[in-house]
This record gives C-alpha cells, sequence and structure tokens, in this order.
C-alpha cells in the first residue's frame, strides 16, 4: 500500500487498513493482505454503526462515499456531493457527518443538512445523546438537535471523545483537558473550572471581594501578597444580553492602587478587602485593611474611578497594628454601614459612619473588648430583635459573641456560649452566619487551622451548641474561608470550604446533615458535575478564600476560589433556573 489512510481493528486478531485511490488491507491469521475495493477514493475512515455493522468513508475532495462491509465483500452504497471531515454513528445505519461549513444526517436513503451551529467536533453515546464542541462552549445533542449548556464559553476546546459507558473527554489548547460526566440524566447540575487569567500572574492571593464599578461592569478586588492588587472584570453588553470574558488588570488602572508604605515606611501589605456603598451615593467602594495598620477606604467616583480617602474618612495609620479581615453592616440602625475591624496586635475597633463616608471610633462606648488576636468578623441579628449582633475570631486567643442592645451598645454574651470556648488555643481565619437547618435563625460556622472547624446551632434566641459532628462537618483541612449557598435549589444551604488542604464541598441533606462532593474526582461519583482543567493544577493547593456571586445572570450562584501558591479557579453552577427575577436598584 503506497499510503495507509486509516486503522479500524474489530478485535486483536481481525483489522483493516485504508489507502489513497481505494486500497484495502485486510489484517486476519497475523498476516495483512489485499482484499478488493469497489472504489478509487482514499479511504479516510472507518466507523460502524450502533449495531456493530463496519462501513468506511472515502474523500474524493469534494465528494465522498459511504461503503459497507456485507457478505464478505465491500460495496458502494451512497455517494455524496459534498467534501467530508468527520462522521459519527447516531443509530442503526444513520449517522451525522461534518465539513467545514456544517453538518448532515444521513442514513441509507436519505440525508439533509442540520440546523447546528458550526461545530469543531462532536460525538454520541450510545442512546443517541452527546455533545459538541466550538469556541462558543459546549452544546448537548439528542439525536440531531442541539443545545447550548452555556459552558466552556471562549476557551480553546478543539476534540471531544466520547465512551459506551457514558463519559468522555474534552481536548484544548495550551494542554487544557476537561472531563464529561455521563448524560443519563438532564445535565441540570454542572460545573466549569477554569484558572483565572495566565497574562497576569494571578497567585498569592490572600483574599477577595466581589465588587460592581459601574452597573454593566462586575469584577473582584483580589488582595495579594507584597504584590499589587489586582481587579477581574467581567463587561456585561446590553446590546448583546451577554457578557464579554473575564479579563485581569491592575488595581492602579482604576485609582485603586493601596499605598505602597505605612507612615514609618514599612511596605504596607494589604490582607483583606471589603466592598459596600459606605457614603450612600449608590455606587460600591472598597475599603482594604493591612499588615502595618494601614486602611484605605476607596470611594467610588463612578465610569470605574476611586480615591483613596482614608484619612479624611477617619483611619489613620497606626503601624503597630495589623488589621485582617474587616465586617460592615449598620449596627446602630441609622441608614449607613459601619465597620468592625480586628485587630491581632492590639484591641479590635468599631467605627460608626456619620452617612457620608466619615468614621469614628466607638469601641469604648460600645462595650466590644476584643484585647488582641482579632482575626475575622461577621455580622448577624441572631436573636431576631432587629438589631445586627456580632462574632469575631482571633488567632488563638478564643472567640467572641456580641449582642446588640441598640444604639451602638453591645454586651459581650460569649461566657454564655460555652461552645464558642476551646480547651487548646486555636486560629480561627474566618467565620460565617446561616441558616444551615431552615428554622428561621442564624448558626454559625467558625473556620479553624490546628482543629476541626465548628458548627454551631442557634436554638433562636442566640444561645449555640456545638453540632459539628452530628451534621458530618468534622475534618482537619486548614481552612481558611466557608460560603453557604443553595446550589442546587432545593431549599436548603449547602457549603464549600476552602483549605490549605484539599477544598471541599458539602450537600446539605434536608437541614439534619451534610455529605461530602468530591468535585474534583474523575467521573464516576453519583454526581453529574461537569469535570474540570487538570484537577492536580489546583487540588490540595492553598485556597485562601471563595466568594459567592451570579457568574452569568442565570438566577444561580457560582463560585470564585482564591489561592495563594496556584491560580484561582471559577465554578459555574449550570443548576436549570427558569424562574427568577432580577432587579436593577
Amino acid at each position: 500500500m503506497d499510503r495507509i489512510k486509516s486503522l479500524y481493528f474489530e478485535d486483536g486478531q481481525h483489522g483493516w487498513a485504508g489507502g489513497d485511490w481505494g486500497e484495502l488491507l485486510r489484517y486476519e491469521n497475523g498476516q495483512w493482505h489485499a482484499v478488493h475495493s469497489p472504489t478509487r477514493g482514499h479511504i479516510t475512515n472507518f466507523f460502524t454503526d450502533r449495531q456493530g455493522h463496519i462501513f468506511a468513508a472515502t474523500d474524493n475532495r469534494f465528494s465522498f462515499e459511504c461503503l459497507a462491509y456485507q457478505n464478505g465483500q465491500w460495496q458502494i452504497l451512497r455517494k455524496f456531493t459534498l467534501d467530508f471531515l468527520n462522521l459519527k454513528p447516531l443509530g442503526q445505519k444513520s449517522w451525522v457527518f461534518q465539513n467545514d461549513r456544517r453538518e448532515y444526517y444521513f442514513n441509507l436513503d436519505s440525508l439533509w443538512a442540520l440546523d447546528w451551529p458550526s461545530f469543531d467536533d462532536f460525538d454520541y453515546f450510545p442512546d443517541g445523546t452527546g455533545y459538541a464542541i466550538n469556541r462558543d462552549g459546549v452544546f448537548s445533542l439528542n439525536d440531531t438537535t442541539a443545545r447550548k449548556m452555556g459552558i466552556l464559553e471562549g476557551l480553546d476546546a478543539r476534540k471531544l471523545t466520547l465512551s459506551p459507558d457514558g463519559y468522555g473527554w474534552i481536548y484544548g489548547g495550551g494542554g487544557g483537558l476537561w472531563a464529561l460526566g455521563r448524560q443519563t440524566q438532564k445535565p441540570t447540575k454542572a460545573k466549569i473550572l477554569i484558572s483565572l487569567n495566565k497574562a497576569i500572574d494571578a497567585s498569592r492571593l490572600l483574599g477577595g471581594a466581589y465588587l460592581v464599578l459601574q452597573p454593566n461592569l462586575q469584577g473582584f478586588y483580589l488582595v495579594r501578597d507584597s504584590e499589587p492588587n489586582l481587579v477581574m472584570m467581567r463587561l456585561w453588553r446590553k446590546s448583546r444580553g451577554k457578557a464579554e470574558n473575564l479579563s485581569l488588570r491592575y488595581s492602579s488602572d482604576f485609582g485603586l492602587q493601596e499605598p505602597a508604605r505605612n507612615q514609618r515606611g514599612e511596605p504596607n501589605y494589604t490582607l483583606g478587602v471589603l466592598t459596600a456603598d459606605f457614603n450612600n451615593d449608590g455606587r460600591e467602594d472598597v475599603f482594604l485593611t493591612s499588615l502595618y495598620g494601614k486602611s484605605s477606604l476607596f470611594l467610588n467616583l463612578g465610569r470605574g474611578h476611586f480615591k483613596d480617602v482614608a484619612e479624611w474618612a477617619g483611619f489613620h495609620d497606626t503601624p503597630t497594628n495589623r488589621y485582617s479581615m474587616a465586617a460592615t453592616a449598620d449596627v446602630d440602625n441609622d441608614g449607613d454601614l459601619d465597620i468592625f475591624l480586628p485587630n491581632e496586635f492590639g484591641p479590635s475597633y468599631l467605627f460608626l459612619n456619620n452617612g457620608v463616608g466619615r468614621f469614628s471610633d466607638h469601641t469604648a462606648e460600645s462595650g466590644i473588648r476584643v484585647p488582641v488576636g482579632g482575626k475575622a468578623a461577621a455580622f448577624g441579628d441572631i436573636d431576631q430583635d432587629g438589631w445586627i449582633d456580632l462574632a469575631v475570631t482571633t488567632f488563638g486567643e478564643g472567640n467572641y459573641l456580641f449582642r446588640n442592645l441598640g444604639h451602638g451598645k453591645f454586651q459581650d454574651i460569649t461566657p454564655a456560649n460555652p461552645a464558642l470556648h476551646t480547651a487548646e488555643p486555636e486560629k480561627c481565619p474566618s467565620l460565617t452566619f446561616a441558616d444551615y437547618d431552615n428554622d428561621g435563625d442564624l448558626d454559625l460556622f467558625i473556620c479553624k487551622l490546628l482543629a476541626s472547624n465548628q458548627l454551631l446551632e442557634n436554638d433562636g434566641r442566640g444561645h449555640f451548641i456545638d453540632v459539628t459532628e452530628k451534621v458530618g462537618l468534622v475534618d482537619s483541612n486548614l481552612s481558611r474561608g466557608a460560603v453557604f449557598f443553595d446550589y442546587d435549589q432545593d431549599g436548603d444551604q449547602d457549603l464549600f470550604i476552602s483549605n490549605m488542604g484539599p477544598d471541599q464541598f458539602f450537600t446539605n441533606i434536608d437541614g439534619k446533615r451534610f455529605e461530602p462532593l468530591d468535585i474534583f474526582a474523575p467521573p464516576g461519583n453519583n454526581f453529574p458535575w461537569l469535570a474540570s482543567e487538570s484537577p492536580a493544577f489546583f487540588y490540595k493547593g492553598f485556597s485562601t478564600g471563595v466568594i459567592k456571586f451570579d457568574y452569568n445572570r442565570d438566577g444561580d450562584l457560582d463560585l470564585l476560589v482564591l489561592s495563594y501558591d496556584r491560580r484561582g479557579y471559577l465554578i459555574q453552577n449550570l443548576v436549570d433556573n427558569d424562574h427568577f427575577l432580577g432587579f436593577r436598584l
């Protein structure tokens, strides 16, 4: 044979080789021999239908033939005056093929063009369902119907392979690899993990917050260790009703550059970020905390421009302090957002807002006492009296709970909550309130580094008991951050935890227990996610936090996971959700 174009083996003892100008070779009994060919076309493909009948396709540049192997010989079944690139079996003696312009369905009696977008590749499972890919993302196939799934949009996905057992792989440029889960049920839940833009190094992330730069420009402020901070953004095009891909810019491009040094000349390493409207002008502002006691308040001037007004706002350099994960809420119910500022190297502070973004230290009058070690804070109305209460974690100095008595006054109720007390000092990087059991009050989840995390259940009056073991959340994965969100819209709060070990995702079972879902496992578990780019890329990395938000404005919540030693990643939730309302405020 002059040149082999295609190979096909029925089993280890029998096979076929096709070549230029119709040459055919048969492999049997350990030897190759030539057989009669009915065509002079180049034999480019061998294929089967779902019943195992063997066929071949020829390519004559502007036409192709379909050959069938029947009764021990090859014969021409159909000839098409179309060029041919790719062909996949659909049913019994029926196929879908494509050329460089579009896709077609054909069987032994007919052929017609399909109303599909042009695909780079496609494939079918034995039941007639499948997937297709192009630069617009992944499409699900059902017979000759294609439906866009809204994942892998804009990524360089090039080849697709499916296996009869219901799984498969998508291959992309630059070594991208994605695993496909079985399509035995409607793909209502899926994820796609996307590493952050490689044009700007997005590692060494310490924290971040969702930020609306302007009405059609959503994004995140990302804090980095000893490196310039970043803004990741996504522009929504009103005319198209869709968003551009995520892109990264340096924070200085928006006037959000953190000060390089404090007043003593020490490097000003930022540690945390809050985004909220602090001066009641309808635009989101940015508040930064730092390693050496310098806080920054950037007011949003509109059109994506910001100005640091920290000194004017009442936040002065205190170089001996170390401020961490601040929290904001309207603690005195006067219509503006106040700030609680945890301090690891001294007492933590409560700042009250005067309504236009200027703050005064109200710690002494408030009754809040966290002498040292303050790491993170969270606000929530734990007793449903209309006043926002406060929980504070520390690095090795115990945890605190304060009841809001109204008008800027607080009562320390830590002694009344033994579940907050620990025999050994614990480092607790973060905490969050959520109603995990749907009983109408806020429960408390505390992330810990040197011990198991804690879930504390509220009795409705602000008294908490430890239910961590009862609900199945005992672990030791060096947790940094956590978010509750109803990913599957079944009415209860599920849980994602970012760790210095493997990140974890738990589904909430009727508000009574949590079950782990290994979102990084290969296909084969009972949870139909679409898997990710090379799971080893971020699995067991040093994740520093997680942000929940609606990435594509489809009514369900997605996650952005931040990492210190590797690039962060996006978990896109593909729950089918046709019943939601969007409000522009």
